[in-house]
């Protein structure tokens, strides 16, 4: 029997440059009822959304649950705690990444990168070390064990740290084992931006929702 593809979607909607991002539409759904939509067509997957314990983000797993997903609900301001809990409640050894601002995620580059991530050890595989994606299309598999080991040992952690999930990964590299993964199909150029930050981020792609879902 195969295993499960555990993929953790970190959702909120306290978002500091566009509140409630992840309950604006585009193309008459919400962009999380569109991630998840998307993550729903990967092979052999379980779905979780991690989100914070505030009572505003009940919206968030409301919309979950109509999707028929788990919810996992954590620590506010420091996401990494959160999603490593959410990991460790599962009994998880290894997990997806996936932000959900990310309306147009590409559901066989996670495939890709599950596949790749298979056939060595690592510590985090990803496409974001360097950028091998535009915004919007990151993934990062993430060893469940290597994330707790870096909050268990006296490291510097600071709180970009804690909000910004692997960048103790990143500037740290000489102490972990980081799998680069290139996709050799281009999907779009990485000059693209296919993630929602800001009101304009949003109003562009509602723009060119229908050209992006038809690629």
């Amino acid at each position: 029997m195969k295993k499960t593809n555990f993929i953790l979607i970190q959702a909120r909607i306290g978002s500091k440059r566009l509140k409630n991002k992840v309950l604006r539409k585009i193309q008459g759904k919400s962009i999380l009822e569109l991630v998840i939509q998307r993550l729903k067509k990967v092979k052999n997957s379980q779905i979780v959304v991690a989100t914070t314990s505030l009572a505003e983000d009940i919206q968030v797993e409301k919309i979950a649950k109509k999707l028929k997903v788990k919810v996992f609900r954590g620590s506010t301001n420091n996401v990494a705690k959160r999603l490593l809990d959410a990991a460790k409640f599962f009994k998880q050894k290894k997990f997806v990444r996936i932000n959900a601002d990310s309306p147009f995620i590409e559901p066989k580059l996670i495939e890709k990168v599950l596949a790749f991530g298979q056939k060595k050890s690592f510590d985090i595989v990803t496409n974001c070390f360097p950028r091998r994606s535009e915004s919007g299309n990151s993934v990062e598999l993430i060893n469940t064990d290597s994330l707790s080991k870096i909050f268990l040992k006296k490291n510097k952690i600071n709180k970009s740290h804690k909000e910004h999930v692997t960048k103790f990964f990143y500037e740290n590299e000489k102490n972990f084992k980081i799998l680069n993964f290139v996709n050799k199909k281009k999907i779009f150029s990485v000059n693209n931006k296919l993630s929602v930050d800001t009101y304009s981020d949003l109003i562009r792609l509602r723009n060119h929702s229908k050209k992006l879902y038809k690629k």
